[in-house]
């Protein structure tokens, strides 16, 4: 059967996995993570996997030693997979959050999630998932929509505000990508103008990019002077790693990023409406992190797309308010629910590879066939 939702396991952990015809997606169970999404004519996965084995969030205290670092990261790091949702906050909580229970990037990941409903009409795969994040007094659901024989998912992603107050929100859709996808012939691109590298200085010195330095997209400062090019990745053989954020073009309806491989052929393509998340923050580890359970052997590129400016604080983001006149986070009225919708894609590509493609401007077709379903194997 073309469109098929059935039980799966994946690296140990129970999963559910979907298809179309032409598509893979496999998601955890535990943390809701999508841990790979695959063409089934050219199954290569260009979604992290980290080359230590996890477990379900649900034994993280457990699975986390002596593996791992003690605390929230290690916590994090013993389940973490492919593209993660990070709710209600992108980054760190305050030291109240973490003795209630908190990890690190929010609950949505440290959660079981549940099958509410599978359908099939009409050449349409519809998968939906919901999971209760009772410390944050959230409820969030996702839906997964794969066409018959389409190279593209869309992805609707509902919050409910259960507490009786508005509240300052940040989530963001934390897609890491990693070999054997991402190597040395790998080409990016986003539709980006200006960023604004790590705001605190670092005593690692494999960190390459100068420290709270704004730039114009895509030449990145560098810590010893010079620029880098956001649009390759990794540079060098030299272990290194940073983190920056980028401002998505305030004037552009689409967000979006590609990343090309050229030797497979095969660009991996994501867009969503900006005004629902308004920022890339872009992570990069090149084999400089030495701790437990990185011990400097991990290539990851993370291309997180976001409603928080950094993934720091809730605090830190609403003490910024505003970044390059957009937004660090969002508002959660009392009760209220918002939807954002996401689509990724992997798709064949000929002709020049030497770079990855734009998605607007004079390629506005991608997006334009994206939603119109009218992609072609």
């Amino acid at each position: 059967m073309p469109l098929d939702a059935e039980i799966a396991s994946f690296r140990g952990r129970q999963a559910l996995r979907l298809a179309n015809g032409a598509v893979e997606m496999v998601l955890l169970m535990g943390g809701g993570h999508i841990a790979s999404f695959s063409r089934l004519d050219q199954p290569v996965n260009p979604l992290w996997q980290p080359p230590w084995p996890t477990s379900d969030p649900a034994l993280r205290r457990l699975a986390g030693a002596p593996d791992f670092e003690p605390g929230p990261e290690g916590e994090l790091l013993s389940s973490i997979a492919g593209h993660s949702l990070c709710l209600d906050v992108f980054g760190s909580h305050s030291s109240g959050e973490v003795k209630a229970g908190m990890s690190y990037h929010g609950e949505a990941g440290q959660v079981v999630w549940e099958l509410v409903s599978v359908s099939r009409s009409r050449g349409e795969l519809k998968v939906t998932l919901e999971a209760r994040l009772p410390l944050s007094a959230l409820e969030v659901e996702r839906v997964f929509i794969l066409h018959e024989k389409s190279p593209f998912a869309e992805v609707r992603e509902t919050v409910r505000n259960l507490a009786g107050f508005e509240r300052a929100l940040g989530r963001a859709q934390h897609v890491s990508l990693g070999p054997p996808f991402i190597g040395a012939g790998c080409r990016y691109s986003c539709n980006a103008d200006k960023g604004r590298t790590w705001p605190e200085a670092t005593a690692k010195t494999s960190w390459a990019y100068k420290a709270d330095a704004d730039f114009d997209y895509p030449a990145i400062p560098l810590r010893g002077g010079g620029v880098a090019d956001w649009r390759r990745f990794p540079r060098g053989e030299k272990p290194q790693g940073g983190l920056l954020t980028l401002r998505l073009r305030p004037e552009d309806e689409w967000g979006w990023f590609s990343a090309l491989n050229p030797d497979l052929k095969t660009v991996l393509v994501y867009a969503w409406r900006r005004e629902e998340h308004p920022w890339l923050v872009t992570w990069e580890e090149n084999r400089s992190r030495r701790h437990k359970p990185w011990n400097g052997r991990t290539l990851v590129r993370g291309l997180e797309f976001s409603s928080y400016a950094f993934p720091l604080s809730r605090r830190r983001n609403v003490e910024m308010g505003r970044l390059f006149d957009v937004p660090c986070f969002e508002w959660l009225d009392a009760g209220e629910e918002r939807t954002a919708t996401f689509w990724m894609g992997l798709i064949r590509v000929s002709g020049d590879l030497s770079e990855a493609p734009v998605l607007d401007k004079g390629g506005r077709s991608w997006i334009n066939r994206l939603m119109r379903r009218r992609f072609s194997l």
